[in-house]
């Protein structure tokens, strides 16, 4: 489609090439093929609902970043908006400092990245998930898991 990202995978049994495009596609396929998309197909499913809400969010907060009074926008944003989809969210949560079940999934990544890497603003996240303890909970568990700190400090600087 003349547009990233894309990846390229190799049939290990046929050798054939296949290029798989659109992010999520590729999250979710990557996601089954490493058993982070749970035990069965309902499992699978609660992790992708949990990950498209996260969609959902990001989507809400694009037109909050074009708006002519962006400085009040973005109070408003992190400071009602954002406090009250988060709380809504949370309800979504185990108790397990995981998104789902006891172990990490895509959601964890997916849920992690918005919350530590999506927005500039630091503090206007920190504010709004300050009343979110599950929120706070998966952030530590998943910021400690180990390769996954190691990848994030020894991860190459691109503009994507």
């Amino acid at each position: 489609m003349g547009k990233v990202p894309f990846l390229v995978v190799k049939d290990s049994d046929d050798g054939v090439e296949t290029t798989l495009c659109q992010s999520k596609a590729i999250e979710r396929y990557l996601a089954r093929r490493f058993g982070f998309m749970g035990g069965n197909d309902l499992e699978a499913a609660q992790i992708d609902s949990l990950c498209e809400c996260i969609r959902d969010l990001k989507d809400a907060y694009q037109p909050v970043r074009k708006m002519e009074n962006k400085e009040e926008a973005m109070q408003k944003w992190f400071g009602e908006t954002l406090v009250g989809k988060l709380s809504d969210f949370e309800k979504l949560l185990g108790d397990s400092g995981y998104a789902f079940g006891s172990s990490l999934t895509l959601a964890d990544f997916v849920i992690y990245s918005f919350l530590v890497d999506f927005f500039d603003d630091k503090e206007g996240i920190a504010f709004s998930m300050r009343s979110c303890p599950k929120l706070q909970k998966l952030v530590e568990t998943v910021g400690a898991n180990e390769k996954l700190s190691a990848w994030r400090e020894s991860r190459p600087n691109t503009p994507f």
